[in-house]
């Protein structure tokens, strides 16, 4: 198009007589083809634009609700080992808490009271405790 306006504008100024209303009005739609093909670039550029950084948020916002969707996956993971993790501690301090019992019960079934001892049990430790040199023996 601005060709032809160019070679028209040519050929009104080399003609004979020049209408020169004819000449204005050929700069002029000239300069208004320049001025739309720049618009139009410029809008094409913009789309372009545009549609990269739509694809990009698309994009993002994809891995956004992925990764949140992983993160509720990971969360219910976590609580069920914590609820895990909290049943087994129960367990292991009602388990330590019978043991306890059981090693108190025991343990007082099992030793003696300095009462119980007999006359022959006290001479006898009182010799091994002399012979290991714990004790003095009595003058």
């Amino acid at each position: 198009m601005l060709a032809v306006i160019v070679i028209a504008m040519l050929a009104a100024v080399l003609s004979s007589t020049i209408n020169w209303l004819a000449v204005i009005w050929m700069v002029i739609a000239a300069m208004w083809v320049v001025c739309a093909r720049t618009n139009q670039l410029t809008a094409e550029d913009w789309k372009q634009l545009y549609d990269t950084q739509s694809k990009a948020y698309n994009t993002l916002r994809q891995t956004w609700a992925s990764t949140n969707d992983e993160l509720v996956e990971l969360r219910g993971k976590y609580q069920t080992l914590d609820d895990n993790y909290l049943k087994l501690s129960k367990q292991t301090v009602e388990v330590l808490s019978q043991t306890s019992e059981a090693k108190k019960t025991q343990s007082k079934t099992t030793r003696k009271k300095k009462e119980d001892y007999t006359e022959q049990e006290l001479a006898r430790i009182k010799n091994e405790m002399k012979a290991g040199g714990l004790i003095k023996e009595e003058e």
